[in-house]
């Protein structure tokens, strides 16, 4: 809203004729549209894709809505409403299908113990990585192994 109040000032001192004021008002729905657009998920630089991108480069960090709130300079409260409304699905369950679909490539590689896979992905408590991976996939992570080593499953 500041910025559109600055957009206002801007046209009422430089208004001198009629061409002016159409000008103006052109140039203002511009950057009207521009900001709108800043909103919506089609457009690259919209804050829910910064939003996603964040997620997906942080995947192995502790992921935190005040943090991408202080990177796209906007309060959490309104990125966590905006989310939802644009996406469907709360942050927090987004974050959680991206670190569970993360968690299942590093699984699939054999190379991580459970514990070490739940360090990863920053989960404090290897037994709370294990039950949400349970809930999101069904299986738990060794019944996930197993069925990956059995099958010659790929994900």
């Amino acid at each position: 809203m500041k910025y559109i109040n600055k957009i206002q000032l801007k046209i009422d001192k430089n208004v001198t004729s009629f061409e002016d004021i159409k000008n103006s008002f052109i140039s203002l729905i511009k950057e009207l549209i521009m900001i709108s657009n800043k909103y919506e998920l089609h457009n690259k630089k919209s804050i829910i894709v910064q939003t996603c991108e964040y997620v997906s480069l942080n995947v192995e960090g502790n992921i935190r809505l005040e943090s991408i709130a202080n990177n796209v300079f906007i309060s959490k409260d309104y990125i966590g409403k905006l989310f939802k409304q644009k996406t469907g699905i709360k942050f927090s369950d987004y974050v959680m299908k991206i670190k569970m679909e993360h968690a299942k490539k590093l699984l699939n590689t054999g190379c991580y113990k459970n514990y070490e896979i739940s360090e990863k992905l920053c989960y404090s408590n290897p037994d709370y990585f294990c039950r949400v991976f349970k809930e999101y996939t069904g299986k738990t992570p060794l019944d996930f192994r197993r069925e990956i080593k059995n099958n010659n499953v790929k994900y």
